[in-house]
């Protein structure tokens, strides 16, 4: 499936359930290369941002650790990038009151002042000035952007700058003769509706847009404003409201600072301030920024050129005021687990500047207790101006259900309630897109959803380890030549497999269990996953009872299905062996039973014996006095000249074992 393919499929669900992670990722990286390069194509094809953040929210979530969140941006498209003179990193996003605090104590601010200044809705940039304007950059990926001198050069001359003032500001701060001024080119609101007829959907888009061209109207140049708030070539030295005061004092336009101990930051007070900026301010705000004040404390946090991202500064949005709406219908799609989402479907209606349609329904028991349907009235919002989410029922209908209601079961939580609609029997789609994961999770090539559904509607292939052992001639036979592309793929991606990587592609276990639950718990286990106990299981940190039964209850499936395609795949575990406290040593327990330290020491390499003998390394017992069978063998094999440690349990614990469990 192409990335065009992708994308608008996903904006159809709104959800990344049925797509791989290489899958996510290349449609973000897509829509990011698009905003930096090619604003019309994303207005062309409405992939909003509303789009763009429920995607990336879903990505990140499920697949923190992939190195695109580590990244900043896109690359300008090849030829047109230079090296930025000052990284322009992003910030991180806080959303409640629980990572405030968290943040807040981790760096010990709760007596340190921290200033809330407002988050422009624009597009990053970044000026340099000796005794006038020399050059600009866009932010790019962070580290490389494009030149946007032609175009700044138009936007600054309104501006009755004095840059000599300045300097003489910054003289005992920096070195250089250079000052780079970090802001935001945005549109003011009430100018952004006089080029209506230029039917530019979205002010920050039009802006990135407008920078990107080789050339551009300076009629509408003359509208566009740059607001800087932070002085790059000396921010490692100057307190952040010293940088803001020179700032203004430049000529810039000025906004209005807000201040408070870390101590009595709340969310309450963000919210509060974030209304308040956005009734007062003719631009578009969707949050704040929290910064530390000092530069000495900022550089403690992070001292300068360690990560683009500051950890000394924070941002924090909320929602618009909510928008009615009126449903179309719900729309319900299965997962490759056979559970049923519902997403809804409504008359278009406009927020921000941003045509929207549809919103989650989260799950079936919310369209089943306020009866959505068609003609309900519902209320929008765009989770931090973004995200369309269905956050409330003004009137309702009748809920709208799938249209095999009448074969299909609930879900029930721990308080009895009714959650999610599922299929007990897989169904034909269900199978479908659990290949497709299958296929999307080795990573064949060439075996995208459109070459599996051929393989299905020919020869009605439904389970994966099938999939895995298909013939040569089957697939050139269905699908031409492309099938022994396949075939080769198949081969390649199965000589050598994580076998966390294929339990999640096998589909065995279900919802919810996949690679990064099985890496979690073999780290901890250090053992394989058909060996998985639930002993084992109980003493992994971060996993539940459910999981721990749902996992129990699939291992004999999975083993056959291990069986299934035994020949076909060379697995590779996770875990690597590496040397453990008690590898080689034998270890005899008399006259006590200790399952948690027995599993300790096996997790530590140790064998744990049911006799003594002359290979045992060590005997532990409650009673070193004893006359048991055990221990009158231990102490006739010590007296004959063998190296056996006679112990009792609480020396053996406190030995061997106290630091380590």
């Amino acid at each position: 499936m192409s990335t065009v393919q992708l994308l608008n499929t996903f904006c159809d669900v709104l959800s990344i359930d049925n797509f791989s992670e290489q899958d996510c990722i290349t449609m973000l990286k897509c829509l990011d290369d698009l905003y930096t390069n090619d604003v019309e194509t994303l207005e062309q094809n409405n992939w909003t941002d509303s789009v763009y953040d429920t995607l990336r929210s879903q990505t990140q979530i499920e697949y923190p650790d992939n190195t695109y969140f580590k990244t900043i941006g896109s690359d300008i498209r090849t030829g047109s990038s230079i090296s930025l003179p000052y990284k322009m990193g992003s910030l991180n996003e806080i959303f409640t009151q629980e990572e405030i605090q968290e943040w807040v104590n981790t760096y010990n601010l709760q007596n340190e002042l921290l200033i809330i200044t407002p988050k422009f809705d624009g597009n990053s940039g970044e000026a340099l000035f000796s005794h006038m304007f020399i050059q600009s950059f866009s932010r790019g990926n962070g580290f490389e952007g494009a030149d946007t001198t032609r175009h700044m050069k138009h936007i600054l001359s309104k501006y009755d700058l004095n840059i000599k003032q300045l300097k003489k500001h910054l003289q005992e701060t920096q070195d250089s003769d250079i000052i780079a001024l970090r802001g935001e080119v945005i549109w003011k609101n009430s100018e952004f509706e006089k080029f209506s007829h230029l039917n530019y959907k979205h002010p920050r888009n039009a802006v990135a847009g407008l920078m990107n061209a080789e050339t551009t109207d300076k009629t509408i140049l003359d509208s566009v404003s740059f607001i800087p708030f932070n002085i790059d070539s000396c921010s490692a030295q100057l307190d952040k409201l010293s940088q803001l005061q020179y700032i203004r004092e430049c000529g810039f336009e000025s906004f209005e600072v807000f201040t408070c101990l870390g101590k009595d930051l709340t969310t309450e007070f963000l919210t509060d301030t974030i209304l308040s900026l956005r009734s007062k301010m003719d631009y578009k705000i969707d949050g704040v920024v929290v910064e530390v004040n000092s530069a000495k404390i900022r550089n403690d946090i992070q001292p300068i050129n360690i990560n683009p991202n500051p950890e000394y500064a924070i941002k924090f949005k909320v929602d618009m005021l909510p928008v009615s709406a009126e449903v179309e219908y719900v729309e319900w799609n299965i997962s490759k687990s056979g559970y049923y989402k519902p997403t809804i479907v409504y008359k278009p209606i406009d927020i921000d500047g941003i045509t929207c349609t549809r919103a989650t329904g989260y799950n079936a028991r919310y369209i089943h207790e306020n009866n959505i349907g068609p003609g309900t009235l519902i209320e929008i919002i765009r989770r931090g101006d973004v995200v369309p989410n269905c956050v409330g029922v003004i009137q309702s209908t009748q809920a709208q259900y799938p249209n095999d209601i009448d074969s299909l079961l609930w879900t029930i939580n721990d308080k009895g309630q009714k959650v999610d609609l599922y299929s007990p029997i897989p169904t034909t789609e269900s199978n479908i897109l659990k290949l497709v994961y299958c296929a999307e999770k080795l990573q064949i090539p060439h075996l995208g959803e459109g070459n599996i559904r051929q393989i299905h509607n020919s020869i009605g292939l439904t389970e994966t380890s099938e999939l895995l052992k298909i013939k040569k001639e089957t697939l050139v036979n269905i699908l031409g030549a492309n099938g022994e592309k396949i075939y080769n793929g198949i081969m390649e991606q199965l000589a050598e497999v994580d076998e966390c990587v294929l339990a999640a592609a096998s589909g065995v276990f279900g919802r919810g269990i996949g690679e990064r639950k099985f890496k979690n718990i073999l780290q901890q286990t250090k053992c394989r996953i058909e060996d998985l106990t639930v002993f084992k299981l109980s003493v992994v940190n971060g996993v539940r009872d459910k999981t721990i039964e749902k996992i129990i209850k699939s291992i004999d499936d999975y083993k056959q299905w291990l069986n299934n395609v035994s020949g076909y795949v060379n697995i590779i575990p996770s875990v690597t062996a590496e040397k453990r406290k008690f590898d080689g040593i034998k270890i005899v327990f008399t006259g006590f039973r200790d399952q948690d330290l027995q599993w300790y020491l096996e997790k530590n390499g140790a064998t744990i014996q049911s006799a003594v003998s002359k290979q045992t390394n060590i005997v532990v017992t409650p009673d070193v006095n004893s006359n048991s069978s055990k221990l009158k063998k231990c102490k006739e094999l010590v007296s004959s000249g063998h190296n056996i440690q006679l112990l009792s349990v609480e020396d053996f614990k406190q030995q061997y074992v106290t630091k380590g469990m």
